[in-house]
């Protein structure tokens, strides 16, 4: 990688005749300040410690500040002493560390109800069957009634049709020409 530190820095403007071939060309060259190669110093610098921050050893002043800040939260150090609940397995095989520590134990629980509560329940529980029985029935009742009407209703039309096939009969009986005819049947003369 190239190191801008250690190089001397010249600025190059480079210009090229657009009415000649590209072999003519020509280069000026200018040194540059002093505050200009510190700032591109600083910025290398800056740009190597980006890529690179893992290799940077933090400050001082950082370590000091995060050690403070670390015994100020929890009064201890984190950084010398292990919290208390790793201290507790520090005996133990590193086997039963994983270890399910939960018990299971078997109990019975019992659930106390009030009579009254009782006697609510079952209040309810019989007015619920007995409208559902009401449901059943009225549906079953109103299926036949439904029923007998669709019955009646085709007699009614029955009897209407026969009715009104007697009254023309009537009617054509009753008439003048019919009551003549009959009589001349019968006998006699008019």
């Amino acid at each position: 990688m190239f190191n801008y530190r250690q190089s001397n820095v010249i600025e190059k403007n480079t210009f090229v005749d657009e009415f000649e071939t590209q072999t003519n060309t020509a280069v000026q060259t200018r040194e540059i300040s002093s505050e200009e190669k510190e700032f591109n110093a600083r910025i290398a610098d800056n740009f190597d410690r980006i890529i690179n921050y893992d290799s940077y050893v933090r400050n001082d002043a950082v370590k000091e500040r995060e050690q403070t800040v670390n015994s100020f939260v929890s009064g201890v150090n984190y950084e010398t002493s292990p919290s208390a609940t790793t201290m507790q397995y520090k005996d133990m095989p590193k086997a039963e560390i994983y270890q399910d520590y939960r018990v299971e134990t078997g109990y019975y629980t019992q659930t106390k109800v009030r009579p009254s509560a009782k006697i609510a329940v079952a209040v309810l529980t019989l007015i619920v069957a007995i409208l559902s029985a009401l449901v059943v029935l009225n549906t079953a009742l109103l299926g036949n009634m439904n029923a007998l009407i669709g019955s009646r209703l085709s007699e009614v039309e029955r009897l209407e049709a026969e009715y009104a096939s007697l009254t023309d009969e009537l009617s054509d009986v009753s008439s003048d020409e019919s009551i003549i005819d009959a009589a001349t049947e019968i006998g006699m003369k008019g």
